[in-house]
């Protein structure tokens, strides 16, 4: 019987702001969204529902590469949090965390 390899850590990490790579620049207008207003507003009242996503630790630059939560991680940090529960991905692939 073979096992299916996870892919992601077992358990959330707690990482810094400092240490994500974006991988998409948000417009300056972003803020100013009907979307992002729910969301913003959702994390003030119940918490983060729906964790980051990000890459494991790049061993030149020491961070991690986000690949999915921009909007919440954007909302999170203008409410003052600069530390975040993140899932890592074990495995990279670009097609597979919400790309059109």
């Amino acid at each position: 019987m073979s096992t299916v390899a996870l892919g992601f850590l077992p358990k959330p990490l707690m990482i810094s702001v400092d240490n994500i790579l974006p991988s998409v620049k948000l417009d300056a207008g972003v803020a100013g969204t009907h979307k992002y207003r729910q969301i913003r507003d959702s994390i003030a009242e119940i918490g983060l529902i729906e964790p980051l996503v990000v890459t494991a630790v790049d061993r030149k630059t020491a961070k991690h590469f986000m690949l999915d939560g921009h909007l919440r991680l954007q909302a999170m940090k203008e409410q003052g949090f600069f530390f975040f529960f993140f899932i890592v991905t074990s495995y990279y692939e670009i097609y597979t965390y919400n790309n059109r």
